[in-house]
């Protein structure tokens, strides 16, 4: 029996593999510093590190706070890393996905990862659906936290394009077009650095995490639940993972529909996330690695971050 027709639903499922969610920090978290990720040699730079607070009712779960580590915890991503994935729902190809650490870059006085995070539907589902994303985003290098944000989408042909700054500062996120400033938590995270944050986590077995500082505070908290160890299958190859679990409280995309995503995240030093899966009552879409290329060693900024008036 063939899938159902493609449809804005479906589209809502390609939204959620293609728009990384978020992690987070209450304000009022009083953190206690954690062992940082095990040591990756892809990065050798200073960097700083998660930290986690249990909850003293659950010993099992904890509350993501994004603080200040000592100098020289390194990260599992470096410059040039680049993650190809195939995008398929159901019994279809529906798409590819790349995610990418394009360079180092200033915002302000501050050096900056720029990520990009692209997605783009194939021409059997853009019959139905067309969807083509580009995310891009400047995270702090040392802090870890995000600077600046640009999505520039075309969905059945339209274009929506928006950016924000962060001012990490004042907690607050300002539209770069219209000067708009609105609320967000500290340390905050946007759709793409979120995802790159996650890989920061010190995952174990049984190990819970309620995250709150995705960058429109509506979409917290995301409750991160790592249900187990698997041995995961992708066109990349064969990897002993971890199975993530995530939950996010949003009124809006996948998760307003019963939606629910699992991530496979390898246990090596890496943590890359091999494999993506989105269960909807339409279907299943999922992003499953293709192609893997690590990055070498953080130069220096090469270059500014262009911010509007």
């Amino acid at each position: 029996m063939s899938p159902a027709r493609p449809g804005p639903a479906v589209a809502a499922v390609v939204a959620a593999l293609v728009l990384p969610l978020g992690i987070a920090q209450p304000a009022s978290a009083c953190a206690e510093s954690a062992p940082a990720p095990p040591a990756a040699s892809l990065a050798q730079t200073p960097r700083t590190a998660a930290a986690v607070r249990p909850t003293p009712d659950a010993p099992g779960e904890a509350t993501l706070a994004a603080t200040s580590a000592p100098r020289g915890a390194p990260v599992p991503f470096a410059v040039g890393e680049v993650l190809q994935y195939d995008l398929a729902w159901s019994f279809l190809n529906a798409g590819t996905m790349r995610l990418a650490v394009e360079g180092v870059e200033q915002v302000g006085d501050r050096d900056a990862y720029l990520l990009s995070f692209q997605a783009r539907t194939n021409r059997t589902i853009s019959t139905f659906y067309s969807l083509e994303n580009l995310l891009r985003s400047w995270m702090d290098v040392e802090r870890l936290h995000s600077l600046r944000f640009v999505k520039e989408s075309v969905e059945k042909g339209k274009q929506r394009d928006r950016s924000y700054r962060l001012d990490q500062e004042r907690h607050v996120r300002i539209d770069e077009e219209t000067g708009e400033e609105e609320p967000m938590p500290a340390g905050a995270q946007d759709d793409a650095s979120i995802f790159y944050f996650m890989r920061l986590l010190p995952l174990a077995d049984g190990k819970r995490f309620t995250l709150n500082n995705l960058m429109d505070p509506d979409d917290n908290p995301m409750k991160v639940s790592v249900l187990g160890k698997e041995s995961v299958r992708v066109p990349a190859g064969t990897f002993d993972a971890w199975v993530l679990r995530l939950d996010v409280d949003t009124d809006s995309g996948a998760f307003s529909q019963g939606g629910e995503l699992t991530v496979w995240m390898t246990r090596d030093e890496r943590r890359l996330p091999v494999k993506l899966e989105s269960k909807l009552p339409v279907g299943t879409f999922t992003a499953s690695l293709r192609e893997f290329r690590p990055g070498s060693r953080t130069p220096a900024a090469t270059g500014t971050a262009s911010t509007a008036p």
